[in-house]
């Protein structure tokens, strides 16, 4: 009888090695589906991501543009309106020799 309990031991450590050799593999194969999925899961992020980006650049200097371009427009129009506005040379000179003999 101590050789059938043998036989029965050393089946059951068979039987336990190949459950452990079967779970490892188990274990390796969802790993790998971990970070296959992982990986997809972070490229699809990384386009989403860059596609915002460059959403967002192209906002931004759309916006830069209008207001340089604003801003152009009433830096011209100000000049405009001081070149139209009449210039007396003769009252400023009389002035200045006036301000600045005072001092």
């Amino acid at each position: 009888m101590a050789e059938s309990e043998i036989n029965v031991i050393t089946h059951l450590l068979d039987v336990e090695q190949k459950a452990a050799e079967l779970i490892r593999g188990v274990q390796e194969e969802a790993n790998s589906r971990i970070s296959a999925a992982r990986a997809q899961a972070d490229a699809e992020y990384k386009a989403q991501y860059d596609a915002l980006v460059q959403d967002l650049e192209r906002q931004y200097q759309q916006k830069v543009a209008g207001i340089s371009e604003s801003h152009r427009k009433a830096l011209e129009a100000y000049k405009a309106e001081i070149q139209k506005a009449p210039q007396n040379d003769g009252a400023f000179r009389d002035f200045l020799k006036k301000e600045l003999s005072e001092q």
